[in-house]
């Protein structure tokens, strides 16, 4: 129902619909908030002006989502396309810029949090001997390496924008990596 108030002409109830989703996807059931038709949804709504960052910021709650394990985040980045739908927006305004550098920040922590743990949990399997586990490990291990380098990767590209502001929110994820 928040989605289609969302996508009413008034811009005011269609922004408090957006904030109130916001909340919403933030303690509803991960499998609800990461359906493909949710999402659809969610990244129309960033084609429109005046209510992408909110719909960005739906996107940055749900990949900051408490509770869910480091495969399963790291699944959802991936399924989602956030890095492809982040590297095609161009030039974007300033508060949209910064709802978009707060997405980057959190899937750099969330993949920088996924590598320390699968480390962790990675040596353990090692010590118990189970290679089917540990080979699912090493995978993820590999993916959240990828997910680090195209997240710096999109900050680079953000680096030489006119409000520092937005570049240093950006790195804010960096300085946990190195």
């Amino acid at each position: 129902a928040l989605l289609t108030i969302a996508k009413k002409p008034s811009k005011p109830l269609a922004k408090k619909a957006l904030e109130i989703l916001k909340e919403y996807s933030a303690w509803v059931s991960s499998e609800l908030v990461r359906k493909p038709w949710f999402l659809s949804q969610i990244f129309s709504l960033c084609k429109e002006k005046h209510l992408r960052s909110e719909a960005v910021d739906i996107l940055n709650e749900i990949v900051r989502k408490r509770g869910s394990d480091s495969i399963t985040k790291l699944t959802f980045i991936q399924q989602a396309n956030l890095f492809e739908f982040l590297a095609s927006v161009k030039n974007p305004e300033q508060d949209y810029a910064e709802s978009l550098a707060a997405l980057v920040d959190s899937i750099v922590c969330e993949s920088i949090g996924a590598y320390r743990d699968l480390e962790t949990e990675g040596r353990q399997i090692a010590f118990l001997g189970d290679k089917k586990r540990g080979g699912q490990i090493r995978q993820a291990v590999n993916v959240s390496t990828q997910m680090i380098m195209k997240g710096i990767e999109i900050v680079a590209r953000y680096m030489d924008y006119p409000k520092f502001e937005v570049a240093a929110e950006m790195t804010d994820a960096l300085n946990q990596y190195v």
